[in-house]
C-alpha cells in the first residue's frame, strides 16, 4: 500500500467508527417501568410510539427475549411492550399455583393491554 493513501485511510476509517457510534447513541432503549394489573405488579420493557404490540415471552425467558424486536417494532411506528410475565423476571410471583393457568396469563395481558391503550388515548 503506497505511504500515501495509508494516512488517508485512517481518516475515513476513523470517521466511520465516530459516525457508528453517534448512530448508536442516539438510538432508543427499551424503558423498564412496574404497572399493576390484575391484582398483581408487572416489569414492562416499552418502546415506541403508535398501535400496542404485545409480546409474551415462554418459559424460562423474559422481557429481554425480545428486546432486538422491541427496537424493530419501534422503528416502525408501534408501541412494542414486553412484560415479565407473572412469576418472572422482577414481575410479583404469586405463592398460590392456581393463580399461573392460562386464564391468569390471558388476563394479565387483556387487562395490561387495555390500561396502555387508555393511557394513549
Amino acid at each position: 500500500m503506497s505511504l500515501i493513501l495509508r494516512p488517508a485511510l485512517a481518516v475515513i476509517n476513523s470517521k466511520a467508527l465516530a459516525n457508528t457510534a453517534e448512530r448508536e447513541g442516539t438510538m432508543s432503549e427499551p424503558k423498564q417501568r412496574i404497572v399493576e394489573t390484575n391484582g398483581i405488579r408487572l416489569n414492562i420493557a416499552e418502546q415506541g410510539k403508535g398501535p400496542l404490540v404485545l409480546l409474551c415471552h415462554g418459559f424460562p425467558e423474559s422481557w429481554y427475549s425480545w428486546r432486538h424486536q422491541l427496537g424493530a417494532l419501534a422503528a416502525a411506528d408501534f408501541h412494542a411492550v414486553a412484560p415479565d410475565m407473572r412469576g418472572y423476571g422482577t414481575s410479583d410471583r404469586p405463592e398460590a399455583i392456581d393463580q399461573y393457568t392460562v386464564f391468569h396469563l390471558v388476563g394479565d395481558g387483556t387487562r395490561h393491554s387495555h390500561a396502555l391503550t387508555a393511557s394513549a388515548r
